[in-house]
């Protein structure tokens, strides 16, 4: 049992367009007025307004580094489910990420229900 190639390719595409939509999504919510300041703090509301005296070229440099971050966390994680990194769990015994059977019916428990 294995991941398809064709789920492989599917699986990154998606990522990558995700990785690049959430990001200009995130950045253009940090920058618009309902939201601007419901989760900064006082030093960070500062650092905000100065930057919104003079946002040129802030949105697309804030863009890439959370593409990047996000990048390297779905990096580290594809490294643990690949097997060449550990979680550092002496409980850990891996996991594998595989297509599911044509006439697969059953339960899966969700991931992202615990995110």
């Amino acid at each position: 049992m294995k991941l398809s190639d064709k789920n492989r390719e599917i699986l990154i595409e998606y990522i990558s367009q995700s990785l690049e939509s959430i990001s200009k999504r995130n950045v253009a919510e940090l920058f618009s007025e309902k939201a601007r300041f419901k989760t900064l703090g006082s030093e960070e509301e500062t650092a905000m307004e100065q930057i919104l005296k003079n946002p040129i070229g802030f949105g697309s440099l804030l863009e890439k580094v959370l593409w990047h971050t996000s990048h390297d966390v779905l990096f580290d994680l594809f490294c643990v489910i690949d097997g060449v990194a550990d979680p550092g769990n002496k409980d850990w015994k891996g996991v594998l990420l595989i297509d599911l059977p044509d006439n697969f019916e059953g339960h899966v428990e969700f991931l992202h229900d615990d995110v």
